[in-house]
């Protein structure tokens, strides 16, 4: 009879956007490649890391987390983008200049707008009729899928909706406010053969997309 040993189970946490964008559409391949090895999925509380269980995480940040191991595996360079159906309505946008007056989604403050069109050379007010600021990238996505305005997104992790063309980037200037996600593990303790294994294969992934 064969032997048959018993599955691993690792426990890997994300951020909801990451996890939906970036992290769930690669699963099925290292479960496919992998049977033994079970994955337990939750969410990272970005707000108070520390108390984060999980064998494994993806954090959103500078790249240092007191007492742990951090490498970058994707980048989180915004772009701005709005919805195909937005861009018919109140496009086309063939400048910079030409969204001054367009309704603004704003990722927890208006910031990040007023970085990237300083990047672009333009001083100008971020806040527009209509705006509205979410509390985090998640919600910013589905509420620039429902067209309510152009936002800044982590261009990583809307690849297959830029692919599919629910939604459009308008410009090629991207900000990078020094902010991107990173692979964690525990500083204290060594990881298993296992939960190496699945770290390894996530940063191959992460090399063969430039991070």
């Amino acid at each position: 009879m064969r032997e048959r040993t018993a599955p691993v189970e690792i426990k890997i946490s994300a951020i909801p956007l990451f996890a939906m964008g970036w992290l769930i559409p690669r699963l099925p391949d290292f479960i496919r490649m992998n049977p033994g090895i079970h994955l337990n999925v939750s969410y990272a509380n970005h707000q108070n890391y520390s108390s984060d269980p999980a064998d494994l995480s993806v954090r959103f940040g500078g790249g240092t987390f007191q007492g742990y191991e951090a490498k970058k595996i994707a980048s989180g360079n915004s772009v701005p983008v709005c919805s195909a159906a937005f861009l018919r309505s109140r496009g086309p946008f063939d400048s910079v200049a030409s969204i001054l007056e367009e309704p603004l989604i704003h990722d927890q403050d208006r910031s990040s707008w007023r970085l990237w069109f300083e990047a672009c050379g333009i001083q100008t007010s971020v806040t527009r009729p209509g705006d509205v600021i979410f509390e985090d990238g998640l919600l910013t996505t589905a509420a620039t899928l429902a067209g309510l305005g152009i936002a800044l997104l982590r261009r990583a992790l809307i690849e297959a909706e830029i692919e599919s063309g629910a939604l459009v980037q308008l410009f090629e200037p991207e900000l990078d406010d020094g902010r991107h996600y990173y692979l964690c593990s525990r500083a204290d303790i060594e990881l298993s053969e296992p939960e190496l294994h699945l770290s390894n294969w996530l940063m191959s992934l992460a090399s063969s997309n430039d991070g």
